[in-house]
């Protein structure tokens, strides 16, 4: 089952709010309707089903019915090497490997990729995006959450 991230302890029969890049990732990337389920999974790692019960301007409401079995990490671990690219491909690319479950993406400068690296400089996404693991990790059916590791690297 899919989940979202909360970041707040959560239990069974609690009413919670998710709202900004959580709420409209529920609302227009899952398109999420009153009385569907997924998991909301808290900072300690609880995993929980949760209903949708109302959706409003950028926010939605779930209520915590029960709790769930977190799955245990694959026993294959991929990581993707990736020459700096511009930050719209990065993004990109970031978004579409997390989703089949890519645990670690490591951002190289090369003098044949889309962003030159300069001397003393981190160059593209290498740079400037530190990469935005947890948000990569929203619509991922992976069961863990990634973090983020180091210059230019995302781990799961």
């Amino acid at each position: 089952m899919p989940y979202v991230l909360h970041d707040a302890p959560l239990r069974v029969g609690m009413t919670v709010f998710v709202s900004g890049d959580e709420a409209y990732h529920v609302v227009n990337s899952r398109r999420m309707r009153v009385g569907d389920r997924l998991a909301l999974q808290d900072p300690s790692g609880g995993r929980f089903a949760a209903e949708l019960i109302a959706l409003g301007p950028g926010e939605a409401t779930f209520a915590i019915q029960s709790p769930l079995a977190v799955p245990e990490p694959p026993r294959v671990r991929v990581t993707l090497l990736q020459a700096a690219v511009k930050d719209k491909a990065a993004e990109w690319i970031i978004q579409k490997s997390t989703e089949p479950g890519v645990a670690a993406i490591h951002f190289f400068p090369s003098r044949y990729g889309s962003v030159a690296p300069r001397d003393g400089e981190e160059a593209g996404a290498l740079g400037r995006h530190r990469l935005g693991g947890l948000q990569a990790e929203r619509p991922s059916v992976s069961p863990h959450p990634g973090q983020r590791t180091g210059s230019g690297q995302y781990s799961g």
